[in-house]
């Protein structure tokens, strides 16, 4: 009889009740936020309690928490914000941080990626059933794109949705990759791939494509010289097309990624004299209390566009010093990933990383904790750093 080890009922519990409260009932009847609250409590439980086991590191990687918090917030802390937001956003940092630096303890090992991505599926079942039952719509009409609906199960926009379940997509095949693959696993990448794909969510499509992509570059290590320069060739070739693709029919034609654009020009003709804000961000502005915050967003480009970009965001709410931040942050994680040893887990990781960089230029997933996409990729990320003979 197979055991179930207690580690795996945690981490099952902790991404179910994180993908479950991206439900739109449960909104609506006010749980959601302390189903999220309470994932980010157990996550935070269990890093923190395995990091106080190792006196050795305790201190080196607290300061490395407090060092990114410190340079994500600074400009806030500085500003005239009120006391109680102060708080609250050094908080969704300490979160952040905590998440990408020490994430590597939320996992045990390598099958732990599989629980993930049975407790997300699930997650999105039962949400998608409590949706039906309840008379929640579980399909979304779609401004532009391939299709004009888009299967959402009753979890919000459909671009959330779809990060969501590219989550357990990853966490699947990164288990499969590194792990002990069965027929069943595959089985879970194909339905992880068609939802995603029902989803109508085109800018999950793009990086998933990145992903599969970038994580399979491996293969190239083990070919021979000609067959080599011949995948190089083909990858090469298919990246055109797919650019070409991206270009022609998703950011010419897309009335979204053109808004977009336009809000990256829009704010920076506006504020591209204003030093003091452009290094410490615009926290003081967006976070008015007298109008709403999406007025005070709006208002940064005086509603020419829109603020729908991760890297925009980050310069708008905590300057070029908060992005020098996540710049030094994903640069040593890059060079972490550079010194695996498992050539299959580095460009996994790989993947991973630049699929997340990617998501800066088209949504807000990079710079902020309440999404599922964010809060997962985080964790996973710190976790395949960790060098393979420690996995």
């Amino acid at each position: 009889m197979m055991m179930i080890k207690k580690n795996s009922i945690y981490i099952f519990i902790v991404s179910f009740l994180i993908m479950t409260s991206s439900s739109l009932y449960l909104a609506e009847i006010g749980i959601n936020s302390s189903l999220l609250y309470l994932g980010y409590f157990l996550i935070l439980l269990k890093i923190y309690k395995s990091l106080l086991r190792r006196k050795e590191i305790i201190y080196t990687q607290f300061f490395q928490v407090l060092l990114i918090v410190l340079l994500l917030s600074i400009g806030i802390l500085i500003q005239n914000i009120e006391i109680k937001q102060k708080i609250m956003l050094v908080l969704a940092y300490f979160l952040m941080a905590s998440f990408i630096i020490l994430g590597k303890y939320f996992f045990k090992s390598i099958d732990d990626l599989k629980i993930v991505s049975h407790a997300i599926l699930l997650g999105y079942i039962i949400v998608c059933v409590l949706s039906l039952i309840v008379g929640t719509s579980i399909i979304a009409s779609v401004g532009e794109g391939v299709f004009s609906f888009g299967l959402t199960g009753g979890m919000g926009h459909k671009n959330i949705v779809a990060a969501s379940l590219l989550v357990g997509l990853i966490s699947i095949y990164t288990y499969i990759i590194l792990g002990k693959k069965r027929n069943f696993d595959m089985y879970l990448v194909y339905i992880y791939i068609l939802l995603i794909f029902l989803s109508g969510s085109r800018t999950v499509w793009i990086m998933t494509i990145i992903f599969f992509i970038i994580s399979n570059m491996y293969i190239i290590k083990n070919l021979s010289k000609l067959k080599r320069y011949i995948f190089k060739f083909i990858i090469t070739l298919l990246s055109i097309i797919i650019v070409s693709i991206v270009i022609k029919y998703v950011l010419l034609e897309s009335q979204n990624y053109l808004f977009r654009l336009l809000g990256v020009i829009s704010f920076w003709n506006l504020h591209k004299d204003d030093y003091y804000h452009l290094v410490f961000g615009f926290s003081e502005i967006v976070y008015n209390n007298s109008n709403s915050y999406f007025e005070n967003v709006w208002s940064l480009t005086e509603g020419i566009g829109t603020f729908e970009m991760g890297f925009l965001n980050i310069i708008a709410r905590m300057g070029i010093i908060g992005f020098v931040g996540y710049v030094i942050l994903f640069n040593i994680i890059l060079k972490k990933a550079k010194k695996i040893e498992n050539i299959k887990q580095r460009y996994i990781l790989y993947g991973i990383v630049y699929t997340m960089l990617f998501s800066g230029f088209v949504e807000l997933y990079i710079v902020s904790v309440q999404y599922v996409y964010t809060i997962m990729i985080l964790c996973i990320i710190s976790f395949l750093t960790i060098n393979s003979k420690e996995i």
